[in-house]
């Protein structure tokens, strides 16, 4: 009889597997094959796999575990389901394109569904794609959503650029109350700043009150 040890056993991985899987659901998704969720987004229905979404979002994981339905039917609030589709073809690619035009749409969703890398992704575009045309906006942005590296980050460019900001036009589209959260911990350094803004303001009110 020959000694089991002379026969040791071999594991064997293919590394692309779990690529070749994804990329077969993806394409069962886009084709509506196999889907067992339907989600309702803005009167269009969007089909797709449970066990996908369960294991990309925290958020789906923890919403499936309590619909204990034959045929699952979701409704999501978006405001443009192209957006939220790309969100859900990242969960199967890992891919995704950002720009600004959806910029403020993706990071809702992203903090939404807790989809983390997609967050962190959001962050490294906007700190990129920092100007004196949407600085403010950007700030305000990172504010809303709690991104406190960003929004310090933005900080100290934005008293790096002040002069600039403070001649653009982004800053003339400002709510008072957003004027008002900018200026409130920068006093002492912008108090001068503030007072030119102030008079463009009042200079293009009044332009606008006299058309």
């Amino acid at each position: 009889m020959i000694a089991v040890e002379e026969y040791p056993t071999l594991t064997f991985q293919n590394s692309n597997f779990p690529n070749v899987i994804f990329q077969k659901l993806f394409e069962q998704k886009k084709a509506s094959k196999f889907c067992d969720i339907t989600i309702f987004v803005n009167n269009k229905i969007i089909k797709a796999h449970r066990n996908v979404l369960a294991c990309s979002s925290p958020y789906f994981d923890s919403i499936l575990k309590t619909h204990k339905v034959q045929q699952e039917k979701l409704s999501v609030s978006c405001t443009d389901s192209t957006i939220f589709n790309d969100v859900l073809n990242f969960m199967y690619t890992g891919e995704i394109t950002i720009n600004h035009a959806i910029i403020e749409e993706l990071l809702k969703l992203a903090d939404h569904f807790i989809l983390t890398t997609i967050l962190e992704y959001c962050i490294d575009f906007l700190g990129s794609k920092l100007n004196v045309n949407n600085c403010l906006f950007t700030y305000f942005l990172a504010k809303q959503y709690k991104l406190k590296h960003l929004s310090d980050n933005i900080e100290n460019w934005i008293g790096k650029h002040i002069d600039d900001i403070c001649k653009g036009e982004e800053i003339l589209g400002l709510e008072r109350k957003q004027l008002q959260e900018f200026f409130t911990n920068k006093v002492g350094t912008y108090l001068y700043k503030f007072l030119f803004i102030f008079l463009r303001l009042a200079s293009h009110y009044q332009i606008h009150m006299n058309r």
